[in-house]
């Protein structure tokens, strides 16, 4: 009706609408694998920041062992 009462062509418009529809899909499935990839980046981040305290703990630990040995 509304096509009819603007005189436009409902197969245009029904094509537009589906196009629209598969972007909006794909703009989803982007924003979802940009969210996973910040956290996967995130997780990355706090492991790498972890892991040079734990080599520093064990160094201080070998230190304090062979002072003790002396």
């Amino acid at each position: 009706q509304l096509c009819a009462a603007l005189n436009i062509n409902k197969r245009s418009v029904d094509r537009d609408l589906d196009v629209y529809r598969n972007i909006l899909s794909k703009l989803v499935q982007a924003k979802e694998l940009l969210k996973e990839y910040v956290e996967r980046e995130k997780k990355k981040r706090e492991e790498r920041s972890e892991t040079p305290k734990s080599n520093e703990a064990v160094t201080k630990f070998d230190g304090s062992l062979n002072s003790m040995r002396h």
